[in-house]
């Protein structure tokens, strides 16, 4: 879980668009490494991950495939095909995207409903109310318990084989 706190300077620090880039990155590695687990170890499971020329080179191809096996539920494949949309966002946009930009907030916004259920925060918080003011600690509280889900589960082969086998 080292992994995992490295990302919190970035969280506090980083520019928006370094935390957007840093944690779709994150859940990407996450992913390819669910797959490695899942698959065997050959040559061809390479190939298909080949982040260039792989069938599963990107991250909703990855989550594609995990759902489908049965291997993430449908709150995670949903995060994660958000998380994809907020990147594309920021990826592909020719001025600097910010979190707080208008064309930004209702995705921002649309990730925290989907990992509510995976927050586990009290409703009606009179402190998570305020904090939940500004998309970029929006983003940040929403992202978390899609990374600690996938990075934990990844991290505990025993519980892995005992849900999905060796």
């Amino acid at each position: 879980m080292d992994r995992v706190s490295s990302l919190t300077d970035i969280f506090n620090d980083g520019s928006d668009l370094s935390v957007v880039l840093c944690a779709t990155a994150f859940v990407d590695r996450e992913l390819r490494t669910r797959i490695e687990q899942f698959c065997r170890k050959s040559s061809i499971t390479e190939a298909v991950l080949d982040p260039k020329k792989g069938f599963l080179e990107d991250l909703q191809k990855k989550a594609d495939f995990l759902y489908i096996t049965s291997q993430i539920d449908k709150t995670i494949y949903q995060a994660v095909s958000k998380l994809g949309e907020i990147r594309n966002l920021f990826g592909h946009s020719p001025s600097e995207k910010r979190l707080d930009d208008l064309d930004v907030g209702p995705l921002v916004e649309h990730l925290c409903q989907i990992t509510h259920a995976l927050s586990k925060f009290p409703e009606g918080d009179a402190f998570i109310e305020k904090v939940f003011q500004k998309n970029r600690n929006k983003f940040t509280i929403a992202v978390y318990p899609l990374i600690f889900d996938l990075a934990w589960f990844s991290d505990h082969e025993e519980l892995r084989k005992e849900n999905i086998g060796p």
